[in-house]
C-alpha cells in the first residue's frame, strides 16, 4: 500500500509539474512574440521548450519502467506477511509462516514448510 500511494505521489507530481511546465512555456513564448519583430526569439522559445518537453518525457517514461508494476512485469514478486507488510528477509517470511505473494498476474497465498522451503496454496 505505501509503494502504491508513493507510485500515486509521483504520477501526480509528474502530471502537475508537465501542465505547469506547459503553462510557463506557453506564457514565456507569448511574452517573446511581443519582444520580438522577427519571431527568432519566439522559433527559439519553441524549440527550447520542445527540447525540455522531450527530456521530460524521456525522463518520465524511464520513472515507469522502474515503477512497482513494470518490475512484476520483468519476472519479479512480491511476498507480503498476513499484515500486508512486505517481507525483505528469508528470516522474515519464516517468522510469517503463512504469506501472500503478488506476481504481475495476482497474489497467490503461500505457507514456509519445514526447513524454510515454501509451498504455493
Amino acid at each position: 500500500a505505501r509503494i502504491r500511494a508513493a507510485r500515486d505521489r509521483i504520477a501526480f507530481a509528474a502530471r502537475a509539474l508537465a501542465a505547469a511546465a506547459r503553462a510557463h512555456g506557453a506564457a514565456r513564448r507569448q511574452a517573446l512574440e511581443r519582444r520580438s519583430g522577427d519571431g527568432r526569439i519566439a522559433r527559439a522559445a519553441e524549440r527550447l521548450a520542445r527540447d525540455r518537453r522531450a527530456r521530460f518525457d524521456a525522463l518520465a517514461a524511464r520513472l515507469e519502467s522502474v515503477g512497482y508494476r513494470n518490475v512484476l512485469a520483468r519476472g519479479y514478486a512480491v511476498a507480503r506477511g498476513a499484515d500486508g507488510r512486505i517481507l525483505r528477509a528469508a528470516a522474515a517470511a519464516r517468522r510469517a509462516g503463512r504469506l501472500e505473494v503478488e506476481f504481475h498476474d495476482g497474489r497467490v497465498a503461500a505457507e514456509i514448510a519445514g526447513g524454510g522451503q515454501g509451498r504455493l496454496l
